[in-house]
């Protein structure tokens, strides 16, 4: 996982954290979990230290083909920070970790 990624993901946390304060609903509760936390603190420097392949949003042309998975990642995120604003950060990262599973488990060019 690039550095970047995940540093943008710690820094949603606590922001994450503000917003939902005043709603405490399913979410505060998962966002704010110790265990959840940790366990996110964990599998982010597995993913910055595997040899994971993950996809990169460099396109060599705007055509459709071939880039089909970055279209679709960015058109996603677009949505969800629309709909879900800073708590679509968090599953945003997650949208980009699944794409890149499957790109790899396809055996697609990721690059």
């Amino acid at each position: 996982m690039p550095t970047p990624a995940l540093a943008f993901l710690v820094a949603s946390l606590p922001i994450i954290r503000v917003t939902l304060y005043t709603d405490q609903n399913m979410i505060y509760m998962i966002f704010t979990n110790s265990y959840f936390l940790a366990a996110t603190a964990i599998a982010g420097f597995f993913l910055m230290t595997s040899n994971f392949p993950m996809f990169a949003l460099k396109f060599k042309d705007y055509k459709w083909k071939g880039n089909e998975f970055r279209y679709s990642f960015l058109v996603i995120s677009v949505v969800l920070l629309i709909i879900l604003q800073v708590i679509a950060i968090p599953f945003i990262i997650a949208l980009y970790l699944f794409l890149s599973l499957i790109i790899y488990l396809s055996n697609m060019q990721y690059d």
